[in-house]
């Protein structure tokens, strides 16, 4: 079947550019090689201009393939960050002692609805704070009749914390090393439980820490001579342990230090 010569040149001229497009259709071509043969004798700048206009739409595409690529990419983490964080805390919740403990009811993930949930825990358990894209940066456990240690804290899944309070629980064992990992950490109050062990030096690699209580535990040995790189430093209690030793001169590095308590020691 032969193609109407109107057909033909309307095939030809939507092939082209949009520019040399509205050259052609201007002219009003009748026969198909007449608009060959006009697309053919466009001057250099006209050409040069049409390949600029789709040099410029491919590239505002490829602006947004980006900018969408960003946000994707950001959902995607900030999901993530969540769910791991989420498989965290459910972790150090079952190597609890009383991990049917009342007030953790809400730590759960609902066996039926796993992406829906994760897509909002940990945020909305209890004592969990988390900021706009969903990173947790808070805990507030405090009096919450937790019996367990921290051994089974994955410290690593929560490098967004800036604020940790487990004070008057019942943890006991060492205070484990890994909390360096929480290098945003700013307040740290482990007082009024059953901490055991040396305090250890890696807390002074918590450079942004403010405040750092730990108090009434039964923590043995020196005071780090570590504690003296907390700069920002500005409240610290270390009183009512077994702490021994003489107290380190580094601390007086601490220039924003407003209150200190290492009473009732040895």
């Amino acid at each position: 079947m032969v193609t109407p010569p109107e057909k033909a040149i309307e095939r030809y001229i939507d092939g082209l550019p949009d520019s040399m497009m509205d050259i052609v259709t201007a002219v009003n071509p009748t026969t198909l090689r007449q608009a060959i043969e006009l697309s053919a004798t466009l001057t250099e700048s006209q050409v040069r201009k049409a390949l600029n206009s789709i040099l410029f739409k491919i590239k505002m595409l490829l602006n947004l393939l980006f900018i969408l690529f960003i946000i994707f990419s950001s959902s995607l983490t900030a999901s993530a960050s969540k769910s791991e964080a989420a498989y965290a805390l459910l972790k150090w919740k079952a190597s609890l002692i009383n991990q049917n403990n009342p007030l953790l009811s809400s730590w759960s993930l609902h066996p039926t609805r796993i992406n829906q949930t994760t897509s909002i825990a940990p945020c909305t358990w209890y004592g969990v704070h988390c900021n706009d894209r969903g990173g947790v940066i808070k805990f507030n456990l405090s009096t919450s009749g937790l019996n367990g240690t921290l051994q089974n804290f994955t410290f690593s899944s929560f490098t967004s914390l800036a604020h940790l309070e487990l004070r008057q629980n019942d943890i006991f064992g060492p205070i484990p090393v890994e909390i360096r990992r929480l290098s945003n950490l700013m307040f740290l109050d482990l007082s009024c439980n059953r901490f055991s062990g040396k305090i250890p030096s890696e807390i002074g690699m918590l450079t942004n820490l403010e405040t750092l209580s730990l108090h009434s535990n039964t923590l043995k040995g020196n005071i780090p001579v570590s504690l003296g790189n907390l700069s920002k430093l500005g409240y610290l209690r270390v009183d009512d342990n077994k702490l021994s030793g003489s107290i380190p001169l580094e601390l007086e590095n601490l220039y924003n230090l407003v209150k200190v308590n290492i009473i009732r020691n040895k």
